[in-house]
């Protein structure tokens, strides 16, 4: 009888357990992936900037990031740290600026997340 009882809990939670790529938040669901563009992703101070990319920290002041290299903030603070490809943005940030950027909503976790920008804003 307890086997049986168990064997019907573990059936139960699996067909509880959702597959699909939605979150459930009170009783709704939010879809995991949102459309292009729709709205903000990052907001943070570029930190490092080449030809393609700019690396943002977010949750930071600029007093905190000045004259810091990228690696010394990444083991000073526990924020996150995104480099953003910036291939077809008109937008040219400089190091220090904070930024408002949307992206495609495709994200390459590791330490310094990868994604890819569709809008980038300067904020001041």
């Amino acid at each position: 009888m307890k086997k049986n009882f168990f064997t019907l809990l573990f059936a139960a939670n699996l067909i509880g357990c959702n597959v699909n790529d939605k979150f459930f938040i009170n009783n709704s669901t939010i879809e995991q992936t949102q459309q292009v563009g729709e709205e903000m992703d990052i907001q943070g101070i570029v930190i490092e900037k080449n030809s393609t990319s700019i690396i943002i920290a977010t949750d930071l002041t600029e007093e905190e990031v000045k004259d810091k290299t990228t690696r010394e903030i990444i083991s000073q603070y526990q924020t996150k740290v995104f480099e953003v490809n910036t291939g077809e943005i008109t937008e040219n940030p400089k190091i220090g600026d904070c930024v408002n950027v949307w992206t495609n909503g495709k994200y390459e976790e590791s330490r310094i997340i990868r994604t890819a920008a569709t809008r980038i804003e300067i904020v001041k």
